[in-house]
């Protein structure tokens, strides 16, 4: 009787054991745990790519785009055979005026699509959160197209595309609840092993990857073009540093952001310029300067070739609201009201762009406040004293001009300089050196290192200018002597990545390694020269 009791007693033990043990399997968790934690953990990792990973690039987009209530001023983009579509993804793209509440929007949208897409395909529990390969498709197909997605494409496609496979999936799982909906629901386990979350969380975790390596430059680029409206100069510097290998926008914005802040010379070759080739939806391949050549022309204080670059982009590509505050601020400084007034009216049918508007306006009413801007102060300080026309520079316009000219203010006698650096133009230079030299300047050592490098065939031209160290000579022959081993066209590629970390910095390495390759060089055209 009492082994009877016994066993009896055991036999509920035995029956709790499993469920103890399954509990400590590594990963197991209650259905609806898991299917929870798996689309809240993939829409955190959506939000984190769509903020910190590649928010700049679409808040870019924002900025590309232009929508307004009006259909005479929307006319250009109602008669495009997707229009009314566009019409509606542009209403759409107006969430990424902050990255955030974009990144919330859109995370949400493509979890959604992730959840729908697991119900179509009804796998077992234990793969919810697979339909994130949906969504990350389309992450892919963003970093892909780079700056071509707000430069080249409709900005508001990739909020177009979102939509459309949404509505697809939606319709599939209608479809297929319509078919099954007589079946008989499978039972579910006490628990699974959450393997479409660790996908969810791998596909988005290394697309945020992708995006801040391989996609660093179209990241950089886009941030430092929205950087530039609130005259953010010290994080638009920091930004070019951070670059690897930067492309030519990431360094013009940079050398824009040295110039607005008194730091053009100092600073201009602290990153490398062996420029990686651009991916752009077009044949030509200096279609690249397109991205910045109207802020960089405004920034030189080129008001006329700023404005005029901006305006092209319009008539080329419909309206945008990147050119047209452009064109307003130009308009602004250079006298012409009505027209400033024309471009805030059209700057202000468009939803959340209120203090741009109020800003330029009051400015318009009362000129002292232009005054009191330290940012046009400076662009109209580089105001041209040449009347000539753009065809006698150099193209682009922005760098030309600043090589070409023979008279200007003391603020371009130092745009000047450094243009001729860049260009490597050192007997233009030489010129301007001596001006500054006359006034008292002190030589940064960029400068101190150009002069150095003409001292090598014209001895004695040093005792000219006791701006320069005595251990500047020094330097440049210690330069010589590490490039020794590596002199010669066809050891130009390792020259570079020899001398990279003792020389990166000093112009003595820029003038003989970086950009100098053929296809870093833009070919002249119709008899007229072009600077690189």
């Amino acid at each position: 009787m009492n082994k009877i009791r016994n066993r009896q007693s055991a036999a509920p033990q035995s029956t709790t054991a499993a469920p103890r043990k399954a509990s400590k399997r590594f990963g197991a968790l209650k259905p609806c745990v898991a299917r929870w934690a798996t689309y809240i953990v993939g829409f955190a990792a959506l939000f984190l790519f769509l903020t910190w990973g590649y928010g700049d690039v679409l808040a870019r987009a924002e900025q590309e785009s232009y929508i307004s209530a009006s259909a005479d001023t929307m006319h250009g983009l109602l008669r495009l055979p997707m229009g009314g579509i566009y019409w509606v993804g542009r209403w759409a793209l107006l969430v990424y005026k902050w990255v955030w509440s974009g990144a919330l929007c859109m995370a949400a949208v493509y979890t959604l699509t992730a959840w729908l897409a697991d119900r179509a395909m009804r796998l077992p529990r234990q793969w919810d959160g697979i339909g994130f390969v949906l969504p990350v498709a389309q992450l892919g197909w963003i970093m892909w197209r780079g700056v071509n997605l707000y430069y080249k494409n409709e900005p508001s496609l990739f909020i177009i595309i979102a939509l459309a496979v949404l509505a697809v999936v939606a319709v599939l799982v209608l479809v297929s609840w319509l078919i099954t909906r007589k079946q008989a629901k499978a039972e579910l386990p006490a628990r699974v092993q959450p393997w479409g979350m660790l996908v969810a969380l791998v596909l988005c975790a290394g697309a945020t990857a992708v995006a801040r390596t391989a996609g660093q430059n179209t990241l950089l680029t886009a941030k430092m073009q929205l950087m530039q409206w609130d005259a953010d100069w010290d994080g638009m510097i920091a930004a070019g540093r951070s670059a690897k290998q930067p492309t030519r926008a990431v360094a013009a914005y940079y050398a824009a952001a040295l110039e607005e802040s008194d730091q053009l010379l100092e600073g201009q070759y602290d990153i490398p310029y062996d420029f990686p080739k651009l991916k752009l939806d077009s044949l030509d391949g200096n279609e690249e300067y397109g991205l910045f050549e109207s802020d960089c022309n405004y920034h030189a204080g080129l008001l006329n070739a700023g404005y005029r670059c901006a305006m092209d982009k319009v008539v080329m590509g419909g309206p945008r609201l990147f050119y047209y505050k452009r064109m307003a601020v130009c308009a602004l400084l250079m006298g012409e009201k009505a027209l400033c007034r024309k471009y805030l009216t059209l700057i202000d049918q468009m939803p959340l762009e209120g203090a741009f508007v109020e800003k330029y306006w009051a400015m318009l009413d009362n000129p002292a406040l232009v005054k009191d801007d330290a940012e046009l102060q400076h662009v109209l300080s580089l105001d041209p004293r040449e009347e000539r026309f753009e065809q006698n520079y150099q193209q682009p316009l922005f760098l030309g001009y600043n090589i070409g000219l023979n008279s200007g203010t003391d603020a371009t006698l130092i745009t000047s300089a450094a243009a001729c650096l860049y260009s490597k133009d050192l007997q233009s230079f030489l010129a301007r050196a001596q001006i500054l030299a006359q006034k008292g300047a002190s030589f940064p050592s960029a400068m101190q290192q150009a002069l150095a490098i003409l001292n090598v065939k014209n001895h004695g031209l040093l005792q000219q200018f006791p701006q320069v160290g005595q251990f500047v000579p020094g330097e440049i022959s210690s330069f010589y002597m590490d490039a020794k081993p590596y002199m010669g066209k066809k050891n130009r590629l390792k020259l570079r990545h020899e001398l990279r970390e003792r020389w990166l910095g000093t112009y003595v390495y820029y003038y003989y390694t970086e950009n100098n390759d053929p296809d870093q060089v833009v070919k002249p055209k119709q008899n007229q020269s072009q600077v690189n």
